[in-house]
């Protein structure tokens, strides 16, 4: 007897009587679940371990389907949030920087987006939590922005070139003081775009310090 025709014995496959005889499929399929079968026992998986695990999977669902149905309007507060721009800039063409750079600053991160050429460019965003530091360098019209990032990746910095100096100011002392909000626990979720730009801009202007 081969190995297929052991996988189904004289009251049929799955044992409704002499059926057809099972598809290549429906043996793969049982074949699978008797060596999970053999797997847990061979774990020691207690059935009240997968039973937990399953129950788990259920209960969290429901209750973010719960949370969603008693708040419908969150999730969409959150997008429209994503989307409200508090500042952005883009670099000045220049003989050396032909292709513009972009920093966008909006409620949750701050989206940088370089240019390597015509036909690419690399998208990087940064939530305000991930920010370590923020400097804009300054000079006669032109001034860069540079980001500093706890998150650990390829670079821990990233340097735009070639802002004018009023935008790469701008840039920097939102970014700083959204910095400041968050470190001393300021909650800004309900001030309006506008209102939010202010007082970020406030923060992040230190008026002691020398112009």
């Amino acid at each position: 007897m081969s190995s297929s025709e052991s996988l189904y014995q004289s009251k049929g496959w799955m044992g409704y009587g002499p059926a057809s005889r099972p598809t290549q499929y429906e043996i793969l399929l049982r074949q699978s679940r008797l060596m999970g079968r053999s797997a847990a026992k061979a774990c020691k998986i207690s059935p009240n371990v997968i039973d937990t695990f399953r129950h788990d999977l259920i209960d969290g669902d429901t209750a973010e389907r719960k949370f969603f149905e008693r708040n419908p309007d969150h999730i969409h507060k959150i997008v429209e949030q994503s989307q409200e721009i508090l500042a952005g800039a883009k670099t000045v063409i220049l003989p050396y920087n032909l292709f513009p750079d972009t920093v966008t600053i909006d409620r949750m991160k701050v989206t940088i987006t370089l240019w390597q050429s015509l036909w690419s460019r690399e998208v990087v965003t940064l939530r305000i939590e991930d920010i370590l530091n923020v400097q804009a360098h300054i000079g006669l019209l032109f001034g860069s922005l540079t980001i500093s990032t706890r998150v650990m990746n390829s670079t821990d910095h990233f340097q735009i070139s070639g802002f004018w100096n009023r935008d790469a100011k701008r840039l920097k002392h939102i970014i700083q003081g959204y910095m400041i909000a968050l470190h001393q626990g300021i909650d800004v979720s309900g001030l309006t775009t506008e209102r939010l730009t202010r007082k970020l801009l406030e923060l992040g202007d230190d008026p002691r310090v020398v112009k």
